[in-house]
């Protein structure tokens, strides 16, 4: 009888230092998360960004990483595509024409000018629009919070 009862609060403690564990592990992640966003520069609607080549756009928690500290929310969606590109990343089955800005692959030429939301992105002779998101066309704009936290 004892063994089982030695069995039942080894499995307990088990759990419980498991659970701290995890719990510790998610605690870390954000903290260095946090840590990491915090010198990067977001591209919003007021700023301009000049022509920039991007060769491997890292896409992390709804944004693209792009030339070492600039960041475009991924949120971006497709308004125009006149030559019709059609080499995307990920294609959506309840609709296949939306696109966003993380669904381009690298390399390409990215730029925005100043005072509006239209993100052009030049890929292989094709031209591509997309329109930034704003904060009455986006439910959870959570990306501008994480960078606005202390």
């Amino acid at each position: 009888m004892k063994t089982n009862n030695n069995k039942t609060s080894l499995l307990t403690v088990y759990y419980v230092v498991m659970f701290i564990v995890v719990c510790v592990s998610f605690f870390i992640n954000d903290y260095f998360y946090r840590k990491s966003v915090h010198n990067l520069d977001l591209l919003t609607f007021d700023k301009c960004q000049d022509t920039v080549w991007v060769e491997r756009p890292a896409h992390n928690r709804g944004s693209t990483h792009y030339d070492d500290n600039k960041v475009a929310d991924t949120k971006s969606y497709l308004v125009e595509n006149q030559n019709g590109f059609d080499d995307w990343l990920y294609r959506r089955k309840v609709d296949p024409e939306y696109h966003n800005l993380g669904d381009v692959a690298g390399p390409y030429y990215l730029y925005k000018a100043a005072n509006n939301d239209t993100i052009v992105i030049i890929k292989d002779d094709y031209v591509l629009k997309f329109k930034m998101p704003t904060y009455d066309t986006v439910s959870r704009y959570s990306l501008l919070k994480r960078f606005t936290m202390e």
